[in-house]
């Protein structure tokens, strides 16, 4: 069971990686709220976790007093999971102090933030690790192509923090390599959606297609549709 404390005012963000960790048995998470650095040392010797996150104020000054104590009371061992609305000078010295260390700006979809969880707490063996480790899992996802106005339905087989790889049924790719796709991804009742551009697309030994994705950011799909206009 691997122990993941959380510094933030709210449990919104516990309930985000319990919410999808339940999809991924085998990842067996602890996650508390219960943390804060009002605790001494000493404290933090004891409770030592396998991957803290902490959610940053935006008083600046608040800010400072969070990345001192981080420093004070957190072993460099620790791997760190920063969610801020932007980076800092203050905040950037981190990188240099702990061994292991992600930010993720907020607000933080669900499924980004589990998987930077699990990419802090996994040990891939010398040699395996990647810059963007890959998760397995089996989510209805539909792909959403507004240019070709055509959708395709498949399981999502891993993801990625930088992409996803999607197997669907029937032969011939409906999608190619650099469309741009809304990726619809449904966990029980919820939908979560990414911009994400096709990478590449081929045909399986068994009667179905698998596509390669990258996630792009907003302004890239605004790039690339405004150079079509």
């Amino acid at each position: 069971m691997k122990k993941i404390l959380i510094i933030s005012t709210s449990t919104d963000e516990e309930k985000k990686i319990e919410e999808v960790s339940l999809h991924h048995k085998k990842d067996k998470l602890s996650v508390s709220t219960l943390a804060t650095f009002a605790q001494d040392p000493g404290w933090w010797a004891e409770n030592e976790p396998d991957a803290l996150i902490v959610q940053m104020p935006d008083d600046l000054l608040i800010q400072g007093y969070f990345i001192e104590k981080m420093k004070t009371v957190i072993a460099r061992e620790v791997p760190v999971l920063i969610l801020c609305p932007q980076i800092s000078a203050d905040l950037m010295t981190l990188s240099s102090h702990f061994k292991k260390i992600r930010t993720i700006k907020t607000p933080v979809n669900p499924f980004f933030l589990f998987r930077a969880v699990i990419d802090l707490t996994t040990d891939y063996g010398q040699g395996k690790n990647q810059i963007h480790p890959r998760f397995a899992t089996d989510l209805e996802t539909v792909l959403r192509c507004a240019k070709k106005n055509i959708s395709v339905i498949g399981k999502l087989k891993n993801l990625s923090m930088g992409g996803a790889y999607l197997e669907s049924e029937g032969k011939g790719a409906a999608l190619s390599s650099g469309d741009l796709v809304r990726m619809e991804i449904s966990v029980t009742d919820k939908k979560y959606e990414f911009d994400s551009r096709i990478v590449w697309a081929k045909e399986l030994l068994e009667l179905g297609m698998g596509y390669g994705l990258t996630f792009v950011t907003t302004d890239q799909v605004f790039d690339h549709l405004f150079s079509q206009l």
